[in-house]
């Protein structure tokens, strides 16, 4: 993957984590929902770079 889109897929995750509030937990549940995070940063960062070539604006 590029830097470029190593970014997006950083920006694409951190979006999702805060519209979906991942971190608006109890001090007891950040361990798991780290691992959530953990899953969907894998799963935008696979299609990233899966897609990258399709994005104009890149």
């Amino acid at each position: 993957m590029t830097d470029k889109s190593i970014l997006l897929a950083k920006e694409l995750t951190m979006e999702y984590v805060k519209q979906n509030n991942m971190l608006a937990c109890d001090e007891s549940e950040i361990e798991s929902q780290i691992s959530k995070i953990a899953k969907v940063s894998q799963i935008i960062y696979d299609s990233v770079q899966n897609n990258f070539h399709k994005f104009k604006f890149l």
